[in-house]
């Protein structure tokens, strides 16, 4: 769903709709999602300062387009999370396989100067501190590294970065499944 990001299911949505009840109700919820996003983004105008003010215009950006920035990809994550798993009961199991969906965006934004390491690992830090605020007693999973169709790792320079941070935090949730093969690479199994 990253790709379509909010719009893109409300887009999905549309296209398909159905003069049925359950197409209503879910065309309903997905407006719900837009007037949150525009509350949401309205209070960290309103409450100002630099990460708020970052927050407000990550939710805008959620609202008309899908995620663009790693920081975006890491708010539609949790959103998404937070809407399927507490209001919908519909259990959101896995947060993806974090660094191959974050590396791509995270390449982009280093290029573009959008964002350093440095910023990068305060960010996920504060990602991570969202699901052991939650306390999910089953321990919310999320996946890394794995192997290409090609045989090579899927392990990238993020994977470290990612495990330092989750070294750093020591939290108990989320509970980070790691892909182990041949082709793993041993800093990673160190770390």
């Amino acid at each position: 769903v990253i790709p379509l990001g909010f719009p893109g299911m409300k887009k999905r949505l549309h296209d398909n709709w159905k003069d049925k009840p359950y197409y209503k109700a879910v065309g309903m919820a997905s407006d719900a999602i837009d007037r949150l996003l525009d509350r949401l983004a309205a209070q960290g105008e309103k409450r100002g300062g630099a990460r708020a003010i970052r927050q407000a215009e990550c939710f805008r950006r959620l609202k008309t387009s899908a995620p663009r920035t790693a920081y975006d990809v890491m708010q539609f994550i949790y959103l998404y999370f937070v809407l399927s798993e507490h209001f919908e009961a519909v259990q959101a199991r896995s947060l993806s396989i974090i660094d191959q969906t974050l590396w791509p965006f995270y390449k982009a934004d280093l290029a573009a100067g959008r964002t350093t390491e440095a910023e990068f690992r305060e960010q996920f830090k504060h990602f991570l501190w969202q699901w052991g605020s939650i306390d999910n007693y089953w321990g919310q999973p999320v996946t890394m590294g794995g192997t290409k169709a090609d045989g090579s790792t899927e392990y990238n320079p993020l994977s470290l970065i990612i495990l330092d941070v989750m070294d750093e935090c020591n939290l108990p949730s989320p509970k980070f499944h790691m892909k182990v093969a041949d082709n793993t690479p041993d800093a990673i199994l160190k770390k």
